[in-house]
């Protein structure tokens, strides 16, 4: 495996090696099921000692605010949706610069959870996937392929939605 893939935690393999990959895989990813997350943890006791959410200092957050007045300048949105919660932090700040009040004049709501939409001012709602278990369905999927057997029949999961401030609005 070239060293430069290895550095980044990447590797790959060929033949029967990548069924006993899949393999461990599976076990490691079963194993790990309920468990949270390390470097979410981390991220949300650095985010609520500290008391702020570095939309300013993210190169994401600042790609989405630097986008908001090109979005109001076809004039005022109900919503802004982001995939992210860096993206989503960063439109708030975009519309906070704007002179808009979230959510009385635009909502924010993310894709997906994280630091960002915990600790943002206003919290942003959010949807929290099992990444987890989309993980281990994948490897599973995956595995029956390479192994000649047809994929189990798709799976539905939970995904939780987190009403927060940034979307909590009286409903007319």
């Amino acid at each position: 495996m070239p060293p430069s893939l290895a550095s980044r935690g990447l590797g790959f393999a060929r033949g029967r090696r990548v069924l006993e990959l899949l393999d461990a895989a599976v076990r490691a990813l079963s194993e790990k099921q309920g468990a949270a997350p390390e470097h979410e943890a981390r991220e949300d006791a650095v985010h609520r000692d500290t008391g702020r959410v570095a939309a300013e200092d993210d190169e994401q957050a600042a790609r989405a605010r630097a986008l908001v007045p090109a979005i109001l300048k076809e004039g005022p949105v109900d919503a802004i949706v982001s995939l992210t919660g860096r993206h989503a932090a960063g439109a708030a700040a975009g519309l906070r610069e704007a002179g808009l009040r979230i959510p009385a004049d635009t909502m924010v709501v993310a894709a997906s959870d994280s630091a960002q939409t915990r600790f943002g001012h206003p919290a942003i709602s959010a949807l929290e996937h099992p990444h987890r278990e989309i993980g281990n369905a994948l490897v599973e999927m995956l595995h029956d392929i390479i192994s000649g057997r047809p994929p189990e029949a798709p799976r539905v999961l939970q995904t939780i939605y987190h009403l927060r401030a940034s979307t909590a609005r009286d409903v007319v």
